[in-house]
């Protein structure tokens, strides 16, 4: 029995040696590799942007130009991780036992499947709800992606300063912001179809009761439809409550293609959001969705704002323990 506690507390040390080893930022490429996934995990929630509303027709479109910079961007970006996981990591992983060499590659390579390059393609090719799908997926990918990021910085270094710290609050804020920002915008196009609906359901004799879902088929609205819903969606309208999204809807940000613009307004709402714990936000609203959307940003924002004060502690209490070291040595 002695001997399997030994056995199994052994396994476990190397295991966890063998971890630590692999993910250790050693050189440049460890530097690099950190950074490109940094960049990689950013670039998820601007692929909302390629979606505007064609306000002249009434209804979802592609803003191919950028779609296709962004993919491109972004699928070069997944080539570069790819191949520093070929290097640094996938050497260590093929010495595991089969099944967890299975593993390992084979989630590694899930959360690294470039889905830019198929965006890339089905942009041109097909018709927006498909596109929408797609973008869709990569919401599958952003959990186990934050996951490795945070497993590269866990054992990344092992030592902790300052300047490494306010980084990591530096690019949590920025990428909160980020992803906050990008469902906002998304869930705006939502309301904004949901009017469009609510507009047709009101006036049955000018515009046929459609679904959400061929928002995105080719637009083919009539004159009269379209002004029926430009009347009732109006900038200032009091028949429809856009409650949380109100301010994209009167911004006018939904049908800009101007990506800088829309993104640094989208930006600058959930910035300012997370750092009022969503008290800024505006009057209560009937709306599920977005009454939803507000739990799940206040809710965020005090997990964000613990964990980096807990992040702050356990610095203090590491750089603690390394003094009291250093004094009874000398």
């Amino acid at each position: 029995m002695r001997n399997l506690a030994t056995n199994a507390a052994s396994r476990t040390s190397h295991e966890n040696t063998s971890c630590s080893e692999k993910y250790k930022i050693r050189g440049a490429k460890g530097i690099f590799r950190l950074i490109f996934w940094a960049i990689g995990i950013l670039l998820d929630p601007l692929v909302v942007y390629l979606f505007y509303l064609g306000d002249d027709r009434k209804c979802v479109q592609v803003d191919k130009n950028f779609g296709t910079a962004i993919c491109v961007v972004h699928f070069v970006v997944d080539i570069i991780n790819i191949v520093f996981y070929s290097i640094l990591e996938l050497p260590a992983d093929l010495n595991e036992s089969a099944w967890i060499r299975i593993l390992l590659i084979c989630g590694n390579m899930i959360i690294m499947f470039p889905l830019s390059l198929e965006m890339l393609i089905l942009i041109h090719r097909t018709k927006t709800r498909t596109v929408w799908n797609r973008v869709a997926l990569l919401r599958y990918q952003m959990v186990p992606r934050i996951i490795r990021l945070s497993i590269l910085t866990a054992y990344g270094s092992s030592s902790s300063n300052l300047a490494l710290w306010a980084i990591k609050l530096l690019y949590s804020y920025v990428y909160s912001g980020e992803v906050i920002g990008s469902v906002w915008y998304v869930l705006a196009i939502y309301a904004e179809a949901r009017c469009w609906q609510k507009a047709c359901r009101t006036h049955k004799s000018g515009c046929p009761d459609r679904e959400f879902r061929d928002r995105f088929l080719p637009c083919n609205e009539s004159s009269e439809a379209y002004k029926i819903m430009n009347d009732f969606c109006s900038r200032n309208t009091i028949e429809y409550d856009f409650g949380v999204f109100r301010d994209a809807h009167q911004s006018g940000i939904l049908e800009m293609r101007n990506f800088s613009l829309k993104h640094l307004f989208c930006f600058r709402w959930a910035m300012q959001t997370i750092s009022g714990f969503g008290s800024n936000i505006g009057t209560a609203s009937t709306d599920v969705s977005g009454n939803i959307f507000v739990l799940c940003v206040i809710y965020m924002a005090v997990i964000l704002f613990y964990s980096l004060i807990r992040e702050m502690q356990s610095d203090v209490e590491r750089r603690k323990e390394r003094q009291n070291r250093s004094s009874n040595t000398s």
